[in-house]
């Protein structure tokens, strides 16, 4: 996990970062990195993605690159990483208000394995929907949990509370086994989203 910043970080201090995790952990011990708070539609965003992508496949092989911008990505952004999370907003906005999106990329289901969404604030009655919904968005990597993120209660509350704390990812979706079988129903995973090398443009 290494944050970006909207691109704001300079490339070299997350490239140290890359470094530092590959030193620490060994190269065969990590399947890969998850960019968080990534920009995806301005030209520079664009280039130090690229770039960060270019430097992870240079020093780390094939492994996975995540990155994390939360909505919907541009064509241009669309070769720098294997996966991109292009959704990530609570249930009743992704049952109601999902926004299409507008590039080649993401509305081709061919580009499944490399699309990623992350429901937070989804009630258990409402799994098998959101399920439905992200294969039809052409999701094949989905994250649901009802966990919450607004409304956190004060920190004097959070030992009593945690899944009131504000953070949807720190706290097990309720019926987890449930929602674990639901999605191995659901048939083949998705093929291997990582490039090789060569791929790389």
């Amino acid at each position: 996990y290494i944050r970006a910043i909207c691109q704001s970080r300079p490339i070299e201090e997350v490239k140290a970062e890359v470094d530092k995790y590959l030193k620490y952990y060994g190269k065969d011990k990590i399947h890969g990195f998850f960019f968080d708070e990534i920009d995806s539609q301005s030209n520079g965003s664009t280039a130090y993605m690229a770039e960060l992508y270019r430097y992870v496949k240079s020093k780390a092989g094939n492994k996975t690159v995540i990155a994390n911008p939360g909505t919907h990505i541009t064509d241009d952004i669309a070769p720098y990483a294997d996966i991109f999370v292009t959704t990530e907003v609570g249930a009743n906005q992704y049952i109601n208000g999902y926004e299409k999106p507008k590039s080649a990329f993401e509305n081709d289901p061919k580009n499944a394995s490399r699309i990623y969404h992350m429901i937070h604030d989804v009630p258990p009655e409402q799994y098998d929907q959101v399920l439905k919904l992200a294969r039809e968005r052409n999701a094949g990597w989905v994250y649901i949990t009802s966990d919450k993120q607004e409304n956190p209660l004060p920190p004097s509350e959070h030992e009593k509370h945690p899944e009131q704390d504000g953070n949807p990812y720190n706290v097990l979706p309720q019926n987890m086994e449930s929602l674990t079988e639901r999605i191995n129903n659901l048939g083949k995973m998705p093929d291997s989203p990582t490039r090789s090398e060569a791929r790389v443009s």
